[in-house]
């Protein structure tokens, strides 16, 4: 799964180095959710591959999510453990 996420990411790095269309909105003003800034994006992208390729053999962890409804703690544990 992994795997599949860190090809998507070069995918996408590639297309955005390379295509004549502009696909995604960008600003060189702001950045949110949903607007990304040019100078930056290839960047941000080089980076999440880095570090999933670093961390992608690590041991999953347990992840304690609080319900905003009960206050109760839940643990979430990925299926492959």
């Amino acid at each position: 799964m992994m795997d599949d996420e860190i090809d998507n990411m070069k995918n996408l790095l590639e297309l955005w180095q390379t295509s004549q269309v502009d696909f995604m909105p960008i600003s060189d003003v702001t950045e949110s959710m949903y607007i990304y800034c040019d100078k930056n994006f290839a960047d941000l992208l080089n980076k999440k591959i880095e570090l999933m390729e670093k961390h992608k053999n690590d041991t999953p962890l347990s992840i304690p999510i609080l319900c905003g409804v009960c206050r109760s703690n839940f643990r979430y544990l990925p299926k492959n453990i």
